[in-house]
């Protein structure tokens, strides 16, 4: 499974690590600033977040039977599935 990572975020620890990219060695220069480069253009997948029926607004536990329901769209439902149209809850 792939991963993803958040690029601004990585390219900011890579040029706070290395800000000094002048300083050093000449082959560690090189490939400090060709590393932030590399960070900073490389491609974006197109992804959105996944909300798991758990941390959804709609998402219920029928305490008469143990089964966790969507009040929304209807359906019973485990804790780790998810929905295109999840609603994140509002953190208390």
């Amino acid at each position: 499974m792939p991963e993803y990572i958040d690029r601004e975020k990585l390219y900011t620890e890579v040029t706070e690590k290395y800000h000094d990219i002048t300083a050093g060695s000449y082959p560690f220069n090189v490939v400090a600033h060709d590393m932030a480069k590399l960070v900073k253009n490389a491609p974006a997948e197109d992804v959105v977040p996944v909300v798991r029926c758990k941390d959804c607004k709609h998402y219920e536990l029928m305490k008469s039977n143990n089964y966790h329901f969507c009040n929304k769209y209807g359906g019973y439902v485990t804790e780790n599935d998810y929905c295109s149209r999840c609603e994140r809850k509002a953190d208390n």
